[in-house]
């Protein structure tokens, strides 16, 4: 994914919630040389950061995925972005985000190669 953003084909889009989270994942599950290389990748992708969230946004996004997750789902919808792209199936990847209904696509990152015609 971050060679398909490096590229330019698409530009990614964060939120501060979700960085930090990542952050105190892979210093958790890995240590400080990966989370070297995440900021360092972070850098090259030249991401978009989301705005900060809206209560009404995070209220309306936790009715379909649940509280923990709603900042992840309202950073998406919040910065207009055409994909969300996660590994998380059992919780953003359901049939209630499905049917909600919502602008941004919510794919795994093969699923969104796979529709763009870019795996290799």
């Amino acid at each position: 994914m971050i060679e398909v953003c490096e590229g330019q084909v698409f530009r990614a889009a964060l939120s501060g919630e979700v960085v930090l989270e990542a952050r105190v994942n892979i210093a958790k599950k890995f240590g400080e040389v990966e989370l070297i290389r995440f900021y360092e990748q972070l850098a090259a992708m030249g991401a978009h950061m989301a705005p900060p969230l809206s209560k009404v946004r995070l209220v309306e996004c936790a009715s379909i995925v649940g509280d923990k997750d709603a900042h992840v789902l309202a950073s998406a919808l919040e910065c207009g972005a055409e994909f969300l792209l996660t590994l998380d199936r059992r919780h953003l990847i359901t049939p209630e985000v499905q049917a909600a209904g919502l602008s941004t696509k919510v794919l795994t990152p093969g699923e969104f190669l796979q529709q763009m015609g870019l795996e290799s």
